[in-house]
């Protein structure tokens, strides 16, 4: 991991708000910067989905996305991705996944992308496909946890 912290020392002044790269991993920021999940579009994220690291000072993110060379919204995100970071190792994970559109978020479309990407998140919880989502994302980040433990 000393590249990646290379890397977040000379890009500093691009990501102020981020003080440590744990805190700007597994972010829809770390994925454009670093274009780990799709070198030639953006990635979209449409809400954090909760995970638990497994090991000591692991941390473990995950996210709905979309990518896109123009904003994918309204159309609702269709791949999880999972950031696990556990010592000097970065494991990313991505798969397809399947959440519904939000019709309740499609108005706040037509101020800014940015507003129904942050309505799509703050109603996600509530939705049916919301536990499927979870489970699917934590199975992913105990996909490492033989890993980490070496």
């Amino acid at each position: 991991m000393p590249i990646m912290e290379s890397w977040l020392a000379v890009h500093r002044k691009d990501f102020k708000h981020y003080s440590t790269l744990r805190k700007m991993l597994g972010t829809e920021e770390f994925y454009n910067a670093t274009a780990t999940l799709n070198g030639d579009a953006a990635v979209y994220s449409y809400g954090e989905i909760p995970v638990a690291a497994r090991g000591g000072d692991s941390i473990a993110r995950a996210i709905v996305f979309a990518v896109g060379q123009d904003d994918p919204a309204p159309s609702p995100p269709d791949n999880l991705a999972v950031t696990v970071m556990q010592g000097d190792r970065i494991f990313i994970f991505t798969e397809k996944a399947t959440v519904k559109g939000m019709p309740a978020c499609s108005v706040s479309n037509q101020q800014t992308s940015i507003t129904y990407e942050q309505c799509f998140a703050k109603k996600l919880p509530s939705q049916s496909e919301y536990p499927k989502l979870v489970n699917q994302a934590q199975r992913l980040v105990d996909l490492v946890s033989p890993q980490l433990q070496r």
